[in-house]
């Protein structure tokens, strides 16, 4: 433990999310996600770190492509980085060590949740259309079923009249 903030290796995260280790670094690499290291230049995860890896994994597992992901997340980061850069500027620069630390900690914190509550929006938007999609297609099998038992009373009819 590290001033409150839980670390987690490559191996424990990888089973948390059930994914793969190669997984994990392939989204770190694609992604441009800074994990921090130790001092055997092993990677350490933190809360954060993990809660962006299944943030990825639902949005992947709800069919959305890494290009789209790649684009939320950028624009999340580039969001908090404005912001962290109009705090500096703003003079809160002054507070240092833990006062500084909490600041950033709650507006990267704040915009994560932003992310999150984005992200569960179009999850659920995703599953409004699948059900629309689940109901045309329905729709469709019954109208086929229909004319089908139609094309067979057809066809017997066509028969009993030839007799």
């Amino acid at each position: 433990m590290d001033g409150g903030v839980k670390k987690i290796n490559t191996n424990d995260v990888a089973k948390k999310l059930g994914c793969s280790t190669d997984g994990l670094r392939k989204y770190e690499q694609y992604f441009n996600l800074k994990i921090k290291r130790n001092k055997d230049n092993n990677r350490v995860y933190e809360d954060k770190d993990i809660e962006i890896f299944s943030n990825i994994l639902k949005l992947k597992e709800s069919g959305l492509g890494l290009a789209p992901i790649k684009e939320i997340l950028d624009r999340t980061v580039e969001a908090a980085e404005r912001k962290v850069e109009v705090l500096k500027s703003s003079g809160l620069d002054q507070f240092k060590g833990k006062d500084f630390e909490t600041i950033i900690t709650a507006v990267l914190n704040q915009n994560l949740d932003g992310l999150t509550q984005r992200m569960d929006t179009m999850l659920k938007r995703q599953d409004e259309i699948i059900e629309e999609k689940d109901k045309k297609v329905i729709g469709l099998e019954e109208e086929n079923k229909q004319l089908r038992d139609e094309n067979m009373r057809l066809k017997n009819l066509k028969w009993y009249q030839r007799r």
